[in-house]
């Protein structure tokens, strides 16, 4: 997904939250800002905001409480909803201030970055790395064939066969698979053995009672995400086992890794929930999560932004 904008409910937002005040006396409102605030702040008035997504997970939030994130500001991480409002009394998420919009982002600006070899550099990244963005683009990971796709032969779902195996076996050894196994159905498996024309994976692929995924004869597939594949600028790899991504760098270029999954949940159970006027972008699954047990949640202007599906 690249861009997508949801305006819905804008009358009902507006609505309620001039209600917030009479309808809940014993209401809080909480303030977060990346620029101003600071966590040792109390967090409950513009003067003295929060700074982190994490401080304000710390929070309890009660019906007809807000929360307000600065317009301008850019905060980096995921927000955790696990509480509910009432009909009358919801809990809003919206935006303070002037300028744009307040931006949510699952990625961190890569620092340390230290010479690998004449070609490549590294930098330790403390969380697991999901994608990597180079001036604001994804860059998918080093890859084998840097173009196009193989195709299965046959397979199971946990292992996969193609007779290239047999004659290119260092290609797939400790290599990530990344593949087709159903129309709308993309998966990818770290490969853990490989023997003769099979390469075998460390998970199975998903399944569920309607649909039995496996490799059939004929989908494609393609590697990634081994030092060997790195040919041109901008092609990275990111080693699980040491935390090390490995880049090889074009000029000026400013890199941010992808190391959150999704930028609001909306948990069980929870409930009367708004969320309005925020930007998010750079996360792996989905801007906000809403889990299937959740229930009215309004969703109203926000912005959706370079999310890798």
């Amino acid at each position: 997904m690249r861009n997508l904008k949801i305006h819905k409910y804008g009358l009902i937002v507006s609505f309620l939250i001039s209600l917030y005040s009479f309808n809940n006396i014993y209401a809080t409102s909480y303030y977060v800002s990346s620029s101003e605030g600071k966590d040792k702040f109390s967090g409950t008035t513009i003067g003295k905001p929060f700074k982190t997504l994490a401080r304000l997970n710390e929070v309890y939030l009660e019906p007809g409480d807000s929360v307000f994130l600065k317009r301008g500001d850019l905060f980096r991480g995921s927000l955790l909803i696990n509480s509910s409002g009432k009909r009358a009394e919801r809990i809003v998420f919206n935006a303070y201030g002037e300028g744009a919009e307040p931006v949510l982002s699952g990625a961190e600006e890569i620092k340390g970055w230290e010479k690998r070899s004449d070609t490549l550099v590294q930098a330790l990244i403390q969380e697991h790395v999901l994608g990597v963005f180079i001036n604001d683009r994804m860059i998918p990971a080093a890859r084998y064939p840097k173009t196009g796709w193989l195709y299965f032969e046959g397979g199971g779902r946990n292992f996969m066969e193609d007779t290239f195996v047999k004659h290119h076996q260092s290609l797939y050894e400790n290599a990530t698979i990344r593949m087709r196994t159903k129309n709308w159905c993309y998966e990818y498996k770290k490969i853990s053995e490989v023997k003769n024309a099979r390469a075998y994976f460390k998970d199975s692929l998903w399944n569920n009672e309607q649909v039995s995924y496996t490799c059939d004869p004929g989908w494609g597939y393609y590697l990634e995400n081994k030092e060997s594949f790195i040919r041109h600028e901008n092609d990275w790899v990111y080693n699980e086992d040491s935390g090390l991504l490995i880049l090889k760098p074009a000029k000026n270029t400013y890199t941010e890794a992808c190391t959150q999954n999704k930028g609001i949940i909306v948990s069980e159970n929870s409930s009367y929930i708004t969320i309005a006027g925020i930007r998010f972008e750079k996360y792996y699954e989905s801007g906000i999560f809403i889990d299937r047990k959740a229930s009215n949640i309004i969703i109203d202007d926000c912005s959706f932004r370079n999310i890798v599906l």
